[in-house]
């Protein structure tokens, strides 16, 4: 009994290993080879870091609901062992796993749980993970304010405890939140932070990434030179590729940036999922939206914001039946999550290509379908609208992000608002 004991726990420890280097193919046979069924096994506190262990590979290989019964019986497990530093592991893991499934609400409450825990044990690298888990189930929900929060009590936090590639993560997603709201200008001295830590850490990895935001940043103030000029730091990714077609998209250069979305659909875009840490850097949204994987039902939320841009550029360039094909697929035939972020963004691409028809030649150019597309978009924005707790972030979300406001002054001009 002692030495099957003794083979489960060494299995378990080379198990989260290899899960964390994210090694799926060794990590199968290991689980394979040397574990036995787990209904097979006698309750046993011992069984614990198996668990735990199993729930990490479970949720690696994107089956969150398996990856939850296994965190749970961890969990009670190490309650059972009087354990509070693994016990609040295990809640965040649970966190994370319902933040996979888009379960916002239950994905908060463990969050909040291990968040507790660790304030209490005084375990800087768990609050800071449950800061970083927290503030993206936040994000999901809308509340713009709330990641903010989160992001600056998550740099002190690394601050004080030198824990720099977790400072660069919430001073991107800070930004990251602050561009939503407009604040360019305050996002842009975020992103900078991140290139001053990413160079005296050397942290190669997240260079293309900041720089294409610090693009973004310069594009919506309205400075396309200067958004081309920092691009040419950044190495030739889908996300780089669509900050370009954004360019030209805005110059009135519609071809050129479908040709260019184009070639970006074809690039990778799902590195597979993170979980020991949530920062990754193959492109802006990978260590926060793709987190969800409810969200990546349909490709993750970069390629939809890569293949809406597409469509819409396809119409205005002259495709207009290729590109209302496209967009009508995506946003009626397709099903967006109830937590996605970009479902207003493609409703109103949609609601734009349609406007644009001088001349209808089926349903769907009509001028009535156009305004129930419209009232979509302007759905899903008031929604995430009213999850922003201060009220100033609330009228800046809708009025100084410009797809925002656009799509504010299209719902006032048609009598929508």
């Amino acid at each position: 009994m002692q030495q099957q004991k003794f083979t489960l726990v060494k299995a378990a420890f080379e198990l989260r290993l290899l899960v964390a280097e994210l090694n799926m193919s060794e990590a199968t046979k290991l689980v394979k080879r040397s574990l036995p069924p787990t209904d097979s096994l006698t309750p046993d506190p011992s069984y614990a870091a198996l668990f735990l262990s199993l729930g990490h590979y479970h949720y690696c290989l994107r089956q969150p609901d398996k990856a939850i019964d296994f965190s749970k019986r961890a969990m009670h497990y190490y309650q059972e062992l009087d354990n509070p530093e693994r016990t609040a592991e295990s809640f965040l893991d649970l966190g994370a796993e319902f933040l996979a499934k888009g379960n916002l609400r239950e994905a908060k409450d463990y969050i909040s749980f291990g968040k507790k825990i660790a304030h209490d044990q005084g375990r800087a690298c768990v609050r800071v993970r449950s800061l970083a888990l927290e503030s993206v189930a936040t994000y999901l929900a809308g509340n713009y304010s709330g990641v903010i929060a989160d992001c600056l009590d998550g740099i002190s936090i690394c601050c004080e405890n030198g824990m720099r590639e977790y400072e660069h993560f919430f001073h991107f997603f800070c930004a990251r939140a602050l561009f939503d709201l407009g604040d360019l200008q305050t996002a842009m001295e975020h992103l900078h932070q991140c290139l001053a830590l990413g160079t005296l850490y050397e942290m190669k990895n997240t260079r293309s990434v900041v720089y294409n935001w610090i693009a973004r940043c310069a594009l919506y103030s309205n400075n396309a030179a200067l958004s081309l000029e920092i691009l040419k730091a950044s190495e030739e990714t889908a996300e780089t590729l669509f900050v370009k077609a954004e360019i030209l998209s805005f110059q009135g250069d519609y071809k050129k940036a479908a040709k260019l979305l184009g070639k970006a659909m074809h690039m990778p875009f799902d590195h597979g999922p993170r979980f020991l840490r949530p920062v990754a850097w193959e492109h802006g949204w990978a260590g926060i939206e793709d987190l969800c994987l409810d969200l990546s039902t349909n490709g993750t939320l970069l390629f939809r914001l890569i293949r809406a841009f597409h469509a819409y550029n396809l119409a205005r360039a002259g495709a207009v039946n290729e590109g209302i094909r496209e967009l009508h697929e995506m946003t009626i035939t397709d099903k967006f999550s109830p937590v996605d972020p970009a479902a207003f963004f493609c409703y109103f691409l949609y609601y734009m290509v349609l406007k644009s028809v001088d001349t209808p030649r089926d349903y769907f150019e009509d001028s009535a379908h156009g305004l129930t597309i419209l009232n979509k978009a302007l759905k899903h924005l008031q929604e995430r609208a009213t999850a922003i707790e201060e009220p100033r972030d609330r009228i800046n979300y809708l009025s100084r992000n410009r797809w925002n406001k656009m799509l504010m002054d299209e719902a006032k001009v048609n009598k929508l608002i």
